[in-house]
């Protein structure tokens, strides 16, 4: 009889950092390695750094206006199935909340400054936005691997 071998525990990743942009590339490092360990490729694990990586950029750039020593907060755990991600600022929110995709346009495609959000949503299955007294939460999930 044959054991499929569990993939092994991650402790929940519970990051924050200044907002800083120099400071982003510390974080994707951090998320990389625990994706790795959850068993994403590399590949995948690279996909979802840079997802984690322009969420955190649009915090400090769009939330605190590129200003420095504000917190941004970064959480992944896995619940039920999927990478749970959410990144967490005390900044400005969103006027209308997350805006609709634009229809049939590839990222590579978008104008400066609108490529962000849609490399977020062509890496991660869900992506949701709230905003409350906690803060402004982008939320991102993506199934973990099978094993």
């Amino acid at each position: 009889m044959t054991h499929l071998n569990p993939m092994p525990p991650m402790d929940p990743l519970d990051i924050t950092i200044d907002s800083d942009l120099s400071r982003v590339r510390e974080l994707g490092s951090a998320l990389n390695a625990d994706c790795r360990q959850l068993g994403f490729s590399p590949e995948e694990s690279a996909e979802i750094e840079l997802a984690v990586c322009e969420a955190v950029n649009n915090a400090i750039i769009h939330a605190y206006h590129r200003q420095p020593g504000n917190p941004v907060r970064v959480t992944a755990r896995p619940v039920a199935g999927q990478l749970l991600i959410e990144v967490t600022d005390q900044g400005t929110p969103l006027p209308t909340g997350l805006p609709e995709p634009p229809p049939d346009r590839a990222p590579a495609s978008l104008t400066e400054g609108g490529r962000g959000l849609a490399i977020i949503r062509a890496v991660m299955n869900e992506v949701d936005y709230r905003s409350s007294t906690a803060g402004n939460i982008l939320a991102m999930r993506r199934p973990l691997p099978q094993r």
